[in-house]
């Protein structure tokens, strides 16, 4: 979102809050304040859907809003997708001993460079460890 949609939509939650605030309203009497509004009634104005590190996903649905390069936690470590190298396993742990881009949690030959995981047997040990 742009300077100047931030500045108007400050100005018009400013100016919806001053108009409903001016009205009154008392909940204490058993007042039912229409949906919208708090317990003052005062208006709750939310904003529209807004994109702040311009990432094409919205905020509303970005588990990481400030960060251009994460959107995603699949296996929710606190590591976004494409910084994990383990993303189908809650673990902060990133550790990669042979370098190949899996992470050891995930690596079915962690001390050999594998980085396609081929497991021809289905064993759960890859290939790479097999020869």
């Amino acid at each position: 979102m742009n300077k100047k949609m931030n500045i108007f939509f400050a100005v018009l939650m400013i100016a919806a809050t001053f108009l409903v605030s001016s009205c009154g309203g008392d909940a204490e009497r058993g007042i039912v304040f229409p949906e919208g509004t708090d317990e003052n009634g005062d208006v709750i104005v939310v904003p529209p859907d807004t994109d702040l590190d311009d990432d094409g996903v919205l905020d509303t649905l970005d588990e990481f809003p400030a960060d251009p390069s994460e959107s995603t936690d699949t296996d929710n470590d606190g590591v976004g997708d494409n910084s994990d190298n383990c993303p189908t396993v809650n673990s902060n742990n990133l550790n990669d001993r042979d370098d190949d881009g899996v992470g050891d949690i995930c690596d079915n030959c962690p001390d050999n460079d594998n980085a396609d995981q081929v497991d021809t047997d289905e064993d759960g040990i890859g290939d790479a460890c097999e020869v």
